[in-house]
């Protein structure tokens, strides 16, 4: 069975009871959790199919295009007061899957951590022994240490109300996949209508080759994954913070519906080699 959205949370609290023998999770992300429009899955609907976990958890979600990590602080009082009246019901989350970063880090907040010149930025940088001098030269490093600095309290906020309400369940995250920057934007199905893309359209103009766009967006990812890396480090039990690291993955752009999304078989793809592994130990 698919998973419940939030909106409809009376009814998920229905199947708890309905279901009792199942795990109950609590999905939390953004379009690869959401993807609109699209007849195929995405990574939340994917592993909530019949066929992975569908018949053995009761999947909650709260994901929503355009999510960043920072709408956090504005939905965790409810995520809480759900994991506690089910911590109470005897009937907690096991995992919470989480897909949050993304849209910070290499998504439609891109553009805001570019530099107004090509100056080489001299900032510190905590999150990756070596800054490729593309970095150094387009990227404000201090601009994307205070992005990365609220995304790690985002998170923390998460595991914060685990440990509170329901301190048995495992945090999942993962760390997106082999962006390509490339003029492929996000299309609506009607003449016009699109969206990104997000960071080709800014970068292409500086000048940057398509192996230093590359060099770029992976030099964000690894920064990203080291963040991760640090956020489960100082979680009160690391065992239960998982970080699927997918960054090299779906390196082929065929794979991919637009710059910053897959195609079904992409997410298809993460599924089965990444998510369904860990998530089978947990039910």
């Amino acid at each position: 069975m698919p998973s419940t959205h939030i909106v409809h949370l009376k009814d998920y609290l229905e199947r708890i009871e309905r279901y009792p023998n199942r795990k109950n999770m609590l999905t939390i992300g953004d379009s690869w959790f959401q993807y609109p429009l699209r007849t195929y899955f995405d990574l939340q609907s994917g592993i909530a199919a019949n066929s992975r976990l569908g018949r053995r958890a009761n999947i909650l979600d709260d994901s929503a295009p355009g999510r960043d990590a920072s709408q956090v602080k504005s939905k965790i009082g409810q995520w809480q007061r759900i994991a506690a009246e089910l911590q109470a019901r005897g009937k907690p989350f096991a995992a919470i899957l989480l897909s949050l970063g993304g849209n910070d880090v290499i998504g439609k907040d891109f553009s805001r951590h570019l530099s107004v010149d090509d100056v080489l930025d001299a900032s510190p940088w905590p999150w990756t022994a070596q800054v490729p001098e593309v970095a150094r030269r387009w990227i404000d490093l201090t601009a994307l240490a205070a992005t990365f600095a609220t995304i790690r309290a985002n998170y923390m906020r998460i595991v914060a109300m685990r440990d509170a309400s329901a301190p048995g369940a495992t945090i999942v995250a993962h760390t997106y996949a082999d962006v390509t920057p490339m003029d492929k934007p996000y299309t609506f199905g009607l003449p016009g209508l699109r969206a990104g893309p997000w960071i080709w359209k800014y970068v292409a103009p500086l000048g940057l080759t398509s192996a230093e766009q590359k060099t770029l967006v992976r030099w964000l990812l690894e920064s990203f994954h080291a963040l991760l890396q640090d956020i489960r480090a100082n979680s009160a039990d690391p065992e239960r913070f998982i970080v699927l690291d997918t960054r090299l993955q779906l390196a082929d752009t065929a794979l991919w519906d637009n710059e910053i999304h897959p195609l079904g078989p992409g997410f298809e793809q993460l599924v089965d080699d990444a998510w369904m592994p860990r998530l089978d130990a947990l039910v």
